[in-house]
């Protein structure tokens, strides 16, 4: 009785360890993803000490020594490689600074961020990390909220708190997917709305609409009968109060934007018509360049200066890494096909989706993150037992419950 009391306490504690350390990791994976810039960054400078760079080498210092499952570093590494070979097009770059500064902030914010997820993952499961992730995100909007009611609510032009709008609107999606996912009753239904309409705050056409098609996509796939039908209906009469008072809608801040594509068909020189140019100019560099014009060299070979990129995923790598290397470094962010279609699939389809329209190659690494993690967690029998072993069986909850009765 003496062991089965110390066993059961040891078990306690081991789980409260676990616990503690999945939050700690998960805070600093969010964090890296969410700054992106391992170097100083003027947004996080106090008293001339460089916070992101503080943030960054405790991190990195985390993500190293976090117990996970054998091979997930090696796992995450591997998959980083074909991104690391893009490297090879920067002697040749125009505007080397620029493709090295986002290429090393890439690899690093995604190796830490990747290690850190799939570490919570394996000590508590996706469902508790991402409710935890949500908690992140609740406190993140709330900032949020505060900080625009002082600067300007609706004013795109003002940051929502350290991101712009398009970047604020993906974190914003994050949370609604997640809420989706691993919440259930009232909870689900509140908090996935109320990331939506963050979204649609931030007036970004390119999250909106990845963010509908992708909760289509989540309700068509995981969803059961009855959720299918609620969805449908819901859609429905969005769709019909929108036409009954388009007059309203089409004036009302965050989704004008929206309707001047719908009733112009080009939405002005400054959205849509904007990136019909960098797609024009893209295929140019792309014909004239098979083997790329180098990391960071696109605005030099295009002759465009008011955008240092094209906007679009595909294009920015072929364009600049060619068609070979480009095409070799997607395959890491196509790595969550390789499981089952759930949370973390439809997740990537969401990033997949937003950066097809908008962001940068540095941009691409929440989908990138996303991908690898639900690689290495297709399969989540494997966990880190919540204690050492003793006396030759194993603390892991998973494992007890594998033991015959």
């Amino acid at each position: 009785m003496t062991r089965s009391v110390r066993t059961t306490g040891f078990a306690a504690i081991g789980r409260d360890l676990q616990s503690l350390i999945a939050l700690l990791a998960l805070a600093l994976a969010f964090a890296t993803l969410l700054i992106g810039v391992a170097g100083p960054d003027e947004r996080l400078v106090v008293q001339g000490i460089p916070l992101s760079t503080v943030l960054y080498v405790a991190a990195f210092g985390v993500a190293a020594l976090t117990p996970c499952v054998p091979s997930t570093h090696s796992t995450v590494l591997l998959f980083l490689l074909p991104i690391a070979l893009l490297g090879l097009t920067l002697p040749f770059s125009l505007d080397q600074e620029a493709g090295a500064g986002k290429l090393f902030n890439l690899i690093a914010s995604t190796f830490v961020a990747s290690v850190l997820l799939a570490a919570t993952v394996q000590r508590v499961g996706t469902e508790t990390t991402q409710r935890i992730l949500i908690i992140v995100l609740v406190f993140l909007l709330i900032a949020a909220v505060f900080y625009k009611l002082r600067h300007g609510f609706f004013d795109r032009q003002v940051p929502f708190l350290m991101n712009g709008p398009i970047v604020f609107a993906r974190v914003m999606g994050l949370g609604c997917i997640c809420s989706l996912a691993a919440l259930r009753g009232m909870p689900r239904l509140l908090l996935s709305a109320i990331f939506f309409a963050a979204v649609v705050w931030t007036a970004s056409k390119g999250p909106i609409l990845a963010l509908l098609v992708t909760i289509g996509a989540y309700v068509l796939l995981l969803g059961s009968r009855r959720e299918r039908v609620a969805f449908a209906t819901l859609l429905a009469a969005v769709v019909v109060g929108v036409v009954a008072n388009y007059d309203a809608f089409s004036k009302w801040q965050p989704l004008s934007r929206l309707f001047l594509v719908a009733s112009s068909g080009a939405g002005g020189f400054e959205s849509v018509g904007s990136r019909l140019t960098l797609l024009h100019a893209s295929l140019r560099v792309i014909q004239d360049h098979p083997f790329g014009v180098g990391l960071g060299g696109w605005s030099s070979a295009t002759g465009i200066r008011w955008a240092s990129y094209p906007h679009n995923f595909l294009l920015e790598l072929w364009s600049e890494a060619g068609f070979l290397l480009g095409t070799a470094a997607t395959l890491p962010y196509l790595a969550f096909l390789w499981r089952r279609v759930d949370a973390w699939w439809i997740l990537c389809v969401f990033f997949l989706l937003c950066q097809q329209v908008s962001g940068d190659l540095l941009d691409s690494r929440y989908w990138l993150t996303f991908s690898i993690v639900g690689f290495l967690c297709r399969n989540e029998g494997r966990r880190i037992p919540v204690a050492p072993r003793s006396h030759g069986h194993s603390l892991s909850m998973h494992e007890n419950q594998r033991k015959p009765a």
